[in-house]
């Protein structure tokens, strides 16, 4: 990244948390602040500063809506009290070279709903964990999508490195409508009680579509209506 020079006394753009070197000059002071992460499966971020000299200036960090809270930790030691302003967290203090700072968000996963407004997801819910947005294909789960309820069992996560270039999987309890005992001529009948159990495994939105072609759901029943 260019190196840029500046006289101000704070950086405030640390939105996108990926590996990345920032290079710049700030009121005669040469800085150099790396950052390392494996976001978004890792809510873990360091940064870690490098300069000639010492210096004071604020950081601002971007704290998400969907993390239910966060710890800062300059040097190894946690910080207390730090306030949140329009979503960013605001660290000011002298800093000198080889200062670290370790950011650690709250990341679950979260079962989503739709305004009620919303008449086609009523008794359907997406998950997300953290920034990604999940869905389930065809290839992990099989045909006929729209047959499938989640169930109210824990959901597991799993990086799986080998999968769509290294991904954090979920997998499931859920049941599927049974199929047997149709007649071919038959267009309805009497509500049958049982339900199949089965394994389910949600994937990255994103990551849709990459394997093989097949039904995909983001918003998968959950609940009568």
């Amino acid at each position: 990244m260019r190196k840029k020079s500046c006289r101000l006394n704070h950086f405030r753009d640390f939105r996108l948390y990926i590996n990345s070197t920032l290079e710049i000059r700030l009121n005669d002071i040469d800085i150099r602040l790396r950052q390392e992460s494996s976001y978004p499966w890792e809510p873990q971020i360091r940064f870690t500063i490098f300069m000639a000299r010492p210096g004071a200036f604020t950081l601002h960090f971007r704290i998400p809506a969907w993390s239910e809270g966060f710890e800062i930790l300059v040097n190894r030691e946690e910080l207390g009290g730090v306030q949140v302003d329009n979503g960013f967290a605001a660290l000011n203090r002298k800093w000198v070279d080889g200062d670290t700072i370790d950011l650690r968000l709250r990341m679950r996963v979260r079962k989503i709903e739709a305004r009620p407004e919303v008449s086609d997801d009523c008794g359907r819910i997406a998950l997300e964990r953290g920034p990604i947005v999940y869905c389930f294909e065809e290839e992990d789960n099989g045909k006929n999508l729209h047959d499938v309820t989640l169930g109210n069992g824990i959901i597991q996560e799993q990086y799986d490195q080998g999968m769509l270039g290294g991904i954090v999987k979920l997998t499931m309890e859920g049941t599927r409508r049974a199929r047997q005992n149709w007649m071919a001529e038959d267009l309805y009948r009497e509500k049958e009680e049982g339900r199949e159990e089965v394994k389910l495994t949600a994937i990255p939105f994103y990551s849709r579509h990459n394997r093989t072609l097949g039904e995909m759901l983001v918003w998968i029943k959950s609940q009568d209506c």
